[in-house]
This record gives structure tokens, C-alpha cells and sequence, in this order.
């Protein structure tokens, strides 16, 4: 009885591992049936895209304070506490559920992750220097910016680079 029980339980176990390595094997697939040149299409022309406008809004909010000269402090820590950050959160949040399949554009994501999570830490910087009245803290919010600066650069590049190897055009700009 226990030798049978043994046998039972251990054909169990290799249908298991069986069922898992085929999904595995399945997933592989699929992903290696997704092209370099449509990853890009689908990541930049879609999926980018379609999240843009959290970002574009929250650098907008945060810009407000510097193109106009009426603004007052409190009212721009209002429009950084209501607009600018919640909306970088949002469009980091949705960056970062965009799913890629090749690791050239997975590259591509990450530098725009990484800038964004810059500029949200800079303007996160910003309110604490305006709440407690510390200029440090705005110089070190302009490094962060200038190097989120030098990451979307980056990122232009690379994906230049991508479209010139896969013969790919990229409709917009970012």
C-alpha cells in the first residue's frame, strides 16, 4: 500500500514539473515571437503614449511656478501637492505596469523610470524646502532635475539607435 501510495504521489510531482516547465516554455515563446522592432512600436507609439499626459501634466504644474511671476509660494506648494506629484506617481505607477518583451526595450523603460522617479524626488524636495524654509534643499532638487535631464537624454539615443538598427519610426516625440 505505501509503495503504491509512493508511486501515485510521485507521478503527481512530475506532472506537476512537467506543467510548470511547459507554461515556462510557452511563456519563452511567446515572448521570443515579439519582435525587436514591434516591442519598440507597441512600448513608444502605444503604450508611452497613452501615459504621457500624467507626466506632462505634472511638469507642467511644477513649471507654473517659474513661467509665471505672480505666483506666490503657497499657491505653487498647493499646485505641487495636488497636481505635480500625484500625477508623476501616476505616471510612474503606470510606466511601470507597461509589460515589454525584449530587453532592449526593457532598457528603454527603465532610463524613463529612472528619470521620472528623479524629477518626482526633486519636486517632493521642493515642497520640503518651501515647508521648512530650506534653500538647500532646492539646490539639490535642481541636481536631481538636471540629472533626469541627462537620463531622457540617454534614453533619446538609445531609442534613436534602436529605430536606426530595426528600421523603425516612432510617431510623437519623448
Amino acid at each position: 500500500m505505501k509503495k503504491r501510495m509512493y508511486a501515485v504521489f510521485m507521478m503527481l510531482v512530475m506532472a506537476l514539473c512537467m506543467t510548470a516547465c511547459g507554461k515556462d516554455k510557452e511563456k519563452d515563446e511567446a515572448t521570443e515571437s515579439v519582435s525587436v522592432q514591434d516591442d519598440i512600436v507597441e512600448f513608444v507609439n502605444v503604450e508611452l503614449a497613452a501615459v504621457l499626459t500624467y507626466r506632462d501634466t505634472a511638469i507642467e504644474s511644477y513649471n507654473s511656478y517659474f513661467i509665471t511671476e505672480d505666483m506666490d509660494t503657497a499657491a505653487f506648494l498647493t499646485e505641487l501637492e495636488v497636481a505635480a506629484i500625484p500625477n508623476m506617481e501616476s505616471f510612474i505607477t503606470e510606466l511601470e505596469n507597461i509589460q515589454v518583451a525584449t530587453s532592449e526595450v526593457q532598457e528603454l523603460k527603465d532610463l524613463c523610470i529612472e528619470s521620472a522617479n528623479k524629477q518626482l524626488e526633486a519636486m517632493r524636495l521642493v515642497v520640503t524646502a518651501i515647508k521648512e524654509e530650506n534653500p538647500d534643499y532646492l539646490a539639490q532638487a535642481d541636481m536631481l532635475i538636471s540629472e533626469a535631464g541627462e537620463l531622457m537624454t540617454q534614453y533619446e539615443s538609445a531609442l534613436k539607435l534602436l529605430c536606426i538598427d530595426y528600421d523603425v519610426d516612432i510617431s510623437g516625440s519623448f
